[in-house]
């Protein structure tokens, strides 16, 4: 029963995290939209390659802090001592999974 709560709990702090990256993207697409509408391409170009800069830099700031200290949020969501296990060996693996996907 600890394993299913901390595939719950984990799921939950995983989709948290990616709500800033589907609201980045979603904002980039508008602005590049509105810049290609009016007619400027290299204005677009420009705003695309600030959302790659971006991505990559809270990819790097989100995965790394959910690899490093991702396990200590399992005292947030239960205190018991296999929870924080399952989450030391998890926590690593998403926080580098984040940020490949970010």
């Amino acid at each position: 029963e600890v394993s299913v709560a901390a595939f719950a709990s984990l799921g939950t702090i995983i989709m948290i995290m990616h709500c800033f990256a589907v609201g980045l993207s979603d904002a980039i697409c508008v602005k590049v939209g509105n810049a290609l509408g009016s007619n400027r391409p290299n204005y677009a170009r420009y705003i695309s390659w600030i959302a790659i800069i971006m991505a990559l830099v809270s990819g790097t700031i989100v995965g790394g802090l959910m690899a490093g200290f991702g396990q200590y949020l399992s005292h947030i969501v239960s205190g018991s001592h296999e929870m924080f296990e399952i989450f030391k060996q998890v926590c690593p693996l998403v926080g580098i999974a984040y940020f490949m996907l970010n």
